[in-house]
C-alpha cells in the first residue's frame, strides 16, 4: 500500500514536470506540447537508427526545424547549452 502511494505521488510530480516543460518550450507561434512531441520523436528514432545514414538524417532535419529550445543542445555534435527547465529548478 505505501508503495502505490509513493508510485502515484512520483507520477504526479513527473505529470507536473512535464507540463511545466511544455509550458517553458511554448513560444507565440507553436504549442510546447507540440515541440516537446517532436523533440523527443526525433532524438527517439534517431537513438534507435543510430548509427545509419537514417539516423544522421533526422539529425540534421530535427536541427533544422524549431523544434524546442533544448533540440540543439541535446542533439549529438551540437555546442551545449544551459537549458534550465523550471520543474528541475523547483525539485
Amino acid at each position: 500500500m505505501a508503495s502505490e502511494v509513493e508510485n502515484h505521488e512520483a507520477r504526479r510530480i513527473y505529470t507536473e514536470g512535464v507540463g511545466d516543460f511544455a509550458e517553458w518550450l511554448t513560444t507565440e507561434d507553436q504549442d510546447g506540447i507540440t515541440r516537446l512531441c517532436t523533440m523527443l520523436g526525433a532524438l527517439v528514432l534517431a537513438r534507435a537508427t543510430n548509427g545509419s545514414p537514417l539516423s544522421e538524417e533526422i539529425l540534421t532535419t530535427a536541427r533544422g526545424i524549431d523544434a524546442g529550445r533544448l533540440i540543439s543542445a541535446t542533439l549529438p555534435g551540437s555546442p551545449p547549452r544551459d537549458m534550465r527547465c523550471p520543474a528541475a529548478d523547483a525539485a
